[in-house]
């Protein structure tokens, strides 16, 4: 039944990656907003992931999937040429926790529960590991910004 599931989700999934609507024109081009000094958002393929520059390298949440991801990547390369180091996946959802592979060696962070979810993963694209698991509060310095 499980597997079912994912062959359905698959499915949904990749009608959605090329299914394009006619008003989906202003999703064709990544948004990069200047937040404040050291802190953007991005906005592309209906996500936005807010991106933090610190002295070593670049703090990132929620990737979605690796096609995202990809977008991602060559829009912080447009703003600095440090790595992705930290990745926090704000929650469990499938569809904000893939493409954390596109970011080799970047630290995966995220609250306890949300390994409890992983394994209902339709998709199979959360990560196979994360790093930093918290209870209530996870407090990071990138040296720019806290």
């Amino acid at each position: 039944m499980r597997r079912l599931i994912r062959i359905c989700a698959l499915f949904v999934f990749a009608l959605g990656l090329f299914y394009k609507p006619i008003s989906s024109d202003a999703q064709d081009a990544p948004v990069v907003q200047k937040l404040t000094d050291n802190v953007y958002s991005v906005f592309s393929v209906f996500y936005t992931s807010i991106v933090v520059i610190g002295e070593k390298g670049v703090l990132i949440n929620d990737p979605a999937n690796a096609y995202r991801a990809g977008i991602l990547k060559m829009e912080i390369a447009k703003l600095t040429d440090k790595p992705v180091t930290h990745i926090v996946l704000t929650h469990e959802h499938f569809d904000h926790t893939g493409g954390t592979e596109v970011f080799e060696g970047a630290q995966i962070i995220a609250q306890r529960n949300v390994e409890a979810v992983f394994g209902f993963d339709p998709l199979g694209s959360a990560p196979d590991k994360v790093d930093v698991l918290f209870e209530n509060e996870h407090v990071l310095d990138m040296g720019t910004t806290r």
